[in-house]
């Protein structure tokens, strides 16, 4: 039997194909808009964009390659409570369509963080805010493109460069051409290809391990199958607590974004904006479902088999295991490689084009705005355009760059852009919920916050990582046949382009981003240090918001005046203005107009 791992040309040709469909959506919507050539057509769609593509677009968004390697690599080391994550994810939409939609959508604003300028009317306060935001989505797009171009370049010897600069040059350059629509639609297109290739592997995968029963009892044995962990202790990797409301302020923090601003703004009315999010909760959800799965068979499937590649030295990073499940398990499957790599491609270049898209409408929006007013409407949105591109570039940079982290992509992911986008969200409920909060308790909440925010975090890469592993499979049957054996090797040491690279060279690189150390919570170290990463946004939100209300209650008497009702909530209006009940729902132009 033929045990290769290499790629063979089906493979990519499918890849291809999935390339070159997304490109030409862009292409497509560029031709089609090019009359049209405006901003608010170009960032929010003209505002008449339908509820199912924009859900299936925030959707894939937000399910980058990260959770197609991450989760199930979780689930691999600590067990059925990594899973729960999604959870966070569907109570974040709720937060967003209960919340953020009907206070966000009367406003029609081009950038989300123009709200803060409103409200605490201050242009420094929406310029914190806004670098922040900036900053993580840099950082969490960096990850989205590094992540699975590591585990490709180890699995099936794919050089880093190559994924890195496709992924982030097609988006970039679809992105630049065809606007928001050409996102959103590539958007459902590559969200089709993602659940589907997902829904192959779990229905093939169960299949090679002997069904449903067989996977649900070697998971269950293996001490893998307990959704039990309710310790409140905060340095508990994963509990409910932890894994629910700590991880949805953490989502909060990424769903309720720019991207998701110009999705709410450009649609036909705030109905569908709600029934947009609200379809995101199920879909989240289910999505969990299948990585749940996913996760259990990867697991299984090396325990059916006795053999741990990681213990054995078949591959020298867990990250690894997931790819190595699909390549190894599922050879049999035609065109297996190619379709792995679409998912991996599209689930990541979901990511980068709203996030791209996104950082040239901030950079329009919160900073050129001013200068742009002068110009003609159409060099305005060429403007955009090459803001957009340069974007792409940067994030591939970012993403070269962020290589040299350490720790599972996950954890580098919540890790590293939780503070900031905590501190964003602590400003955003402290406006909206205290009528009577300023400018100078956001800037001093925020300020305090993303000090101790990233005092945590560097303390928690210096003390190093504190979870307790869960047992390994067995590796007794790892060389006992000549296939595996020829597997193994196959596997360590590919072949692209007549240049042989060794696995323990393409592997160097994705090693630093996984360095799992089986300690335990109770040893010795500061206690803020082993907080868990699930809980960072909330502590730096928490702490925002809290300062802010002290010194907003400090400095009640220079910045006495209390905002208007339709910045606030409208759940707790009547609670601060009982005596109203109607709030006007549009502003007035001298309010929208940029403020000094």
């Amino acid at each position: 039997m033929d045990t290769s791992v290499s790629l063979q040309a089906i493979d990519y040709i499918v890849l291809a194909v999935i390339l070159l469909v997304s490109l030409g959506i862009g292409v497509l919507f560029a031709v089609k808009d090019f009359k049209n050539a405006t901003r608010i057509e170009y960032l929010l769609g003209g505002r008449r964009m339908f509820m199912l593509p924009v859900a299936l677009s925030i959707f894939a968004t937000f399910t980058s390659g990260i959770s197609l390697i991450g989760i199930p690599t979780d689930f691999y080391l600590y067990g059925a409570m990594a899973n729960l994550i999604n959870v966070g994810m569907a109570m974040s939409c709720l937060y967003v369509m209960l919340l953020f939609v009907p206070l966000l959508y009367p406003l029609h604003l081009m950038s989300l963080y123009e709200y803060l300028h409103l409200r605490f009317e201050s242009r420094a306060v929406r310029l914190l805010a806004v670098v922040l935001a900036m900053l993580q989505t840099i950082g969490y797009m960096s990850v989205t493109l590094l992540s699975p171009a590591l585990a490709m370049q180890a699995s099936v010897g794919l050089p880093l460069w190559l994924s890195i600069g496709v992924i982030g040059l097609i988006g970039a350059l679809y992105t630049a051409i065809g606007g928001i629509k050409s996102v959103v639609w590539t958007d459902v297109f590559q969200c089709l290809v993602t659940l589907g290739g997902v829904l192959t592997i779990i229905i093939k995968g169960f299949s090679v391990v002997g069904g449903g029963h067989a996977v649900f009892k070697i998971v269950q044995e293996n001490g893998r199958a307990s959704f039990t962990e309710m310790s409140f202790d905060p340095r508990v990797k994963f509990t409910w607590w932890g894994t629910t409301f700590g991880f949805s302020i953490y989502w909060f923090s990424t769903i309720c974004s720019q991207s998701s601003l110009q999705r709410i703004s450009g649609m036909r009315s705030m109905t569908a904006a709600k029934q947009a999010f609200l379809m995101n909760s199920v879909l989240f959800i289910v999505y969990g479902a299948m990585l749940t799965a996913m996760s259990w068979v990867t697991f299984a499937y090396f325990v059916h088999i006795r053999c741990d590649p990681f213990e054995a030295a078949i591959v020298s990073n867990k990250n690894q295991l997931p790819p190595y499940f699909v390549m190894r398990a599922l050879r049999d499957v035609p065109a297996i490689g190619g379709i792995y790599m679409a998912m991996i491609f599209s689930s990541s270049l979901s990511t980068v084009s709203s996030g791209i898209n996104a950082l040239a409408a901030n950079t329009v929006e919160d900073f050129l705005k001013r200068r742009l007013h002068k110009l003609q409407e159409s060099t305005a949105t060429l403007i955009t355009k090459v803001l957009v591109f340069l974007y792409g570039i940067l994030i591939i940079v970012f993403a070269y760059g962020a290589n040299s982290l350490q720790g599972s992509v996950t954890q580098i992911m919540i890790s590293n852009t939780g503070g900031w986008g905590g501190v964003v969200v602590g400003m955003f409920l402290l406006g909206a919920l205290i009528p009577w909060a300023n400018k100078y308790g956001a800037i001093s909440g925020a300020v305090l916050a993303l000090i101790v925010s990233m005092w945590i975090t560097l303390g928690s890469y210096i003390s190093g990582p504190k979870s307790i592993v869960l047992p390994s499979p067995p590796t007794d049957m790892c060389f006992q046949n000549r296939s595996l054996t020829e597997f193994a090797t196959n596997f360590s040491s590919q072949s692209y382009s007549g240049t042989t690279t060794t696995f323990s060279s393409q592997t160097r690189q994705l090693s630093n981003l996984t360095s799992y150390q089986e300690k335990s919570p109770s040893d010795d170290g500061f206690f803020m240090y082993d907080i868990s990463h699930l809980w960072f946004s909330a502590i730096s939100s928490t702490i925002t918001f809290v300062v802010g209300i002290a010194v907003s209650y400090c400095t009640r008497k220079y910045c006495a005046s209390v905002t208007d009702q339709k910045y606030l909530f409208v759940a707790i209006r009547k609670l601060w203005f009982p005596e109203k009940t109607n709030v006007t729902q549009e502003l007035n132009s001298d309010e929208m107009a940029v403020m000094i």
